[in-house]
């Protein structure tokens, strides 16, 4: 839909609002990559990884190992739940779960490909993600 940003209506259709008002009242959005010699961004990990309760990180393929130990060393716990979303709102859509701790492994053998976007969140209930998506004929876009 033209004017809502995938940074939020990924997460959304997955099942996981980026805000809440009784467990996470504020969001970031970033992005996993740059245009630069070395491909990362510019970010404050220290601020960021603790400094909001609900993270989006959009093009974080190529560096969601640096990411993850980045958000670790600066703070955010290993057992975070993050949720990675490939093909968002599409009849191709997946959504793997896991934690900071194990999500690199998880990817990685789940051999997901971008377009991809993730969250981390300090909370979730993994019961109700992706709910809804057990028919693709279900999906708004299913012939997208």
């Amino acid at each position: 839909m033209p004017g809502v940003t995938s940074a939020s209506a990924v997460p959304a259709y997955a099942g996981i609002p980026i805000t809440h008002r009784e467990v996470a009242s504020s969001f970031a959005v970033i992005t996993g990559h740059k245009a630069s010699d070395r491909g990362e961004p510019r970010i404050s990990w220290t601020k960021l990884a603790t400094g909001v309760d609900t993270l989006v990180i959009l093009m974080g393929m190529r560096n969601l190992a640096k990411i993850v130990d980045e958000l670790i060393k600066h703070g955010r716990s290993p057992s975070t739940p993050v949720a990675v979303i490939t093909q968002g709102t599409t009849s191709r859509q997946r959504c793997l779960l896991g934690t900071l701790q194990d999500i690199v492994d998880k990817v990685g053998k789940e051999n997901l490909q971008p377009p991809l976007s993730w969250s981390w969140v300090k909370w979730f209930n993994s019961g109700r993600l992706c709910a809804g998506l057990m028919s693709k004929s279900d999906l708004p876009l299913h012939r997208v």
